[in-house]
């Protein structure tokens, strides 16, 4: 294999938790008004504020982000030359390595910080496909197609839903759509991998942060596959033949901020996921939470 052919290209999904508390003014829920007048507020936002930047790739922390970091340093272990894309709700499509405002915005529902809000702005995958549209200045389908190795996209099912329109004009063009490879739980997708949540029992980690954890589990293999989507399916089925339902760990107290932002993960990969299996997940995860307590947090 060459040194060009030895170029990797990941693009993560961005979490909701941050190093740094974003300003009142830099969070999405303090706008009001529908989709457009919201969006055209927060870009002027964004162009004025005078909010301490940081170094992208360092804002966000949580298992998903954690698991991401780690994917990206084994694999330049191994011989790639690695650049890390960060898929956000709040300023599209940005490299790692650029210096950015901590801000709050999501495309996971039902928080105070969410791109859709309801009904009362239309369609949810209208409205985060066109927010997305609208928002990024760089295009997920041009990195595609300038990049000279594997593109690896690892994000949860609401980022997925947003960059459809992104992931159909790359899988239209076979050159592009030869190096791309979806990580997505449960995804029907020509790119993606087929897999589901068992699978996490194999690479460990929360339902929050399965994509990310498979992916570093991949990283480890990637010798054998090459970042190839044909080797990285046979790796992913080897998994899932060893895969069971994961067993209960014992459970642990835990705060209601811990909680809150195990939901806030879980929502981001699993948005249609219900309140009673979403507390499943949260004790099978080993965390011990009360029916009440947990319905309170929820709605949170």
């Amino acid at each position: 294999m060459t040194e060009t052919a030895r170029t990797l290209e990941i693009v993560a999904s961005c979490t909701d938790r941050k190093k740094v508390q974003p300003q009142d003014d830099l969070q999405l829920g303090s706008i009001p008004g529908g989709p457009t007048q919201r969006l055209a507020e927060w870009r002027r936002r964004l162009r004025h504020s005078d909010a301490p930047r940081v170094r992208a790739g360092e804002l966000y922390q949580g298992q998903h982000w954690k698991r991401i970091t780690e994917a990206v340093d084994i694999a330049r272990s191994r011989g790639w030359s690695t650049r890390l894309w960060i898929l956000s709700a709040g300023l599209g499509l940005l490299p790692s390595n650029g210096h950015i405002v901590s801000y709050s915005a999501t495309f996971a529902s039902g928080t105070r910080d969410s791109v859709w809000r309801g009904r009362v702005d239309g369609s949810r995958a209208d409205t985060l496909r066109w927010w997305w549209r609208s928002l990024t200045e760089a295009e997920l389908p041009s990195l595609s197609a300038a990049a000279s190795g594997p593109v690896v996209i690892v994000a949860g099912r609401t980022y997925i839903d947003a960059i459809t329109e992104d992931l159909e004009r790359i899988a239209s063009d076979s050159s592009s759509a030869s190096r791309v490879v979806i990580v997505s739980t449960g995804l029907d997708h020509p790119l993606g991998l087929r897999y589901d949540h068992r699978i996490s029992a194999q690479v460990g980690g929360t339902l929050g942060s399965l994509n990310a954890a498979l992916l570093r589990a991949l990283a480890v293999d990637a010798r054998n596959h090459g970042w190839h989507r044909d080797g990285m399916q046979k790796a992913v089925d080897r998994l899932m033949a060893r895969a069971v339902d994961p067993v209960p760990a014992a459970r642990q107290p835990c705060s209601d901020a811990q909680v809150v932002d195990y939901l806030t993960e879980l929502r981001s990969s699993t948005p249609r996921i219900t309140r009673s299996r979403a507390l499943r997940a949260l004790r099978d995860d080993g965390m011990a939470c009360s029916q009440e307590r947990f319905a309170r947090l929820w709605s949170c």
